[in-house]
């Protein structure tokens, strides 16, 4: 028994040819029902998507922003800059949690350089505490 790999959990139909383009093979269940190939779990790929927040696989929200596809802490560093981010700018977060995207807990990093460098600080940080 086959289940649609979008989320649904609709049973999907057994494949009557091989097409190696869709990755039907003949005698095996379809990965999704027709027409949900580009639904749910798929978030800013599906063409329905627009303007909705996404848990990015990598732990940060991505939202879809005037078209194009972006981070919402880079999105709200820029909003409190009152322009876009310098060229090699990096967004920080405070207490490490990359969903957590309010104003106290971003800092605006000139370089890669002085990111990396709060990491570094943050670690030394846990490891006298704790």
């Amino acid at each position: 028994m086959g289940k649609c790999e979008c989320g649904c959990g609709g049973e999907t139909t057994i494949a009557k040819l091989t097409d190696w383009r869709r990755g039907y093979i003949r005698g095996q269940h379809c990965k999704f029902i027709a027409g949900h190939q580009n639904r749910g779990r798929f978030g800013p790929l599906n063409w329905s998507w627009k303007n909705a927040r996404y848990r990015h696989p990598s732990g940060y929200i991505q939202m879809c922003h005037r078209g194009v596809n972006t981070y919402e802490h880079i999105l709200i560093a820029e909003k409190a800059l009152g322009r876009p981010l310098p060229k090699g700018a990096e967004v920080h977060h405070v207490n490490g949690i990359k969903d957590d995207n309010r104003n106290q807990n971003l800092v605006i990093c000139e370089n890669h350089a002085y990111h990396f460098l709060l990491h570094a600080r943050m670690k030394e940080r846990a490891k006298a505490n704790g």
